[in-house]
């Protein structure tokens, strides 16, 4: 999985992170929760997004997934292209 920042505070983004996460086939990202609402949207491709209890449901392009605080959660790519979604968090991670 490679991530780049679209816009943080170097850009005048003061309160948000906007970032462009790729997930390469059979890639995934880390199993994580963090102290700060995320909202992630799907750009490219297919994947999966595992939810708190474990639950794979599919994404596909169009797709908006809302993250709460401290939910665990993560994405998987089974598939033969890459999976890109925009991520917009608050400062921190």
């Amino acid at each position: 999985m490679t991530s780049r920042v679209l816009a943080g505070p170097r850009d005048g983004c003061n309160r948000l992170i906007v970032r462009y996460l790729s997930i390469a086939p059979g890639g995934h990202t880390s199993r994580e929760s963090v102290g700060l609402e995320r909202v992630h949207f799907v750009v490219s491709g297919h994947g999966e997004f595992v939810d708190p209890d474990g639950f794979a449901h599919e994404v596909s392009p169009g797709d908006v997934i809302i993250v709460q605080a401290w939910e665990l959660h993560h994405f998987q790519n089974r598939t033969a292209e890459s999976l890109g979604v925009i991520l917009l968090s608050g400062q921190g991670r």
